[in-house]
């Protein structure tokens, strides 16, 4: 035997996660990449939207519904009924939980800087489209990225081209909704003292194994860069506590 490393064990979306997760599993899963991927207006194509299930069926009904909810054109005029029209399709609360944890911990690799890295469900027993982040390997880093940079904790800088972020940061109930899901993730799941507990335990749980890895087959620069890395993390995450509470204090 030759020992390689370690390895990381990923649960596929369409397999058992909407099995375990969802009251039924035999609705249309997407992994949505490319233009229509943004949902900006008019942009749909199906090539964008990957059908994991259901293939046989060319059924994209349930996707142009959240195009057709989202860029309705009573969303300034009558917001309370864009918001029901849009809710009536789309699992809205979910998308504002995951774009708070996103934008706290940092993932520039995902919708709003790029057009990939998540799914979509659509739960034929509720109707409704639930949004499922994917790879997040570029997460917990304030590093730049491919465009740009990570986005900003009250994302104006998002433009139109991102409307599922944009627009539900427009309207003053989404964006509570999301600023309270903000100060719930830095005092919860994402709390400093629970995390850096976190990140030593599971440090020391893969150290032996990580520093056993051959030359060849690491992604480790070296030792040192090893042991650095927790610091980073314990880092990023106290700073990111204290970035929310500033920006929630004004």
């Amino acid at each position: 035997p030759v020992y390689f490393g370690l390895y990381t064990m990923v649960e596929m979306v369409e397999d058992t996660l909407i099995k375990t997760q969802f009251s039924s599993d035999e609705g249309n899963v997407y992994k949505p990449d490319g233009s229509g991927a943004t949902f900006a207006e008019g942009s749909f194509n199906e090539t964008s939207f990957d059908k994991e299930t259901n293939q046989e069926e060319a059924d994209y009904s349930d996707i142009l519904a959240l195009y057709d909810a989202l860029h309705t054109d009573n969303r300034l005029t009558d917001p309370a009924a864009w918001r029901k029209g849009l809710e009536a399709v789309f699992d809205v609360a979910s998308f504002l939980r995951w774009l708070a944890v996103n934008t706290v911990v940092q993932n520039w690799d995902t919708y709003g800087v790029m057009s990939h890295n998540y799914y979509l469900y659509t739960n034929p027993e509720t109707g409704l489209i639930t949004w499922i982040p994917w790879d997040n390997n570029m997460a917990l880093s304030s590093e730049l990225g491919m465009r740009g940079g990570v986005l900003s904790l009250s994302l104006d800088e998002v433009g139109d081209n991102w409307p599922l972020i944009r627009f539900l940061m427009d309207d003053p109930i989404y964006k509570a909704q999301y600023e309270a899901n903000l100060a719930e993730v830095v005092e919860t799941a994402f709390e400093p003292a629970k995390m850096a507990e976190t990140y030593q335990y599971y440090h020391d749980l893969i150290a032996p194994y990580a520093l056993a890895e051959s030359e060849d087959a690491t992604m480790l620069a070296s030792e040192a860069a090893f042991e650095h890395s927790l610091d980073a993390l314990i880092t990023q995450v106290n700073e990111r506590y204290q970035a929310v509470q500033e920006y929630l204090s004004k």
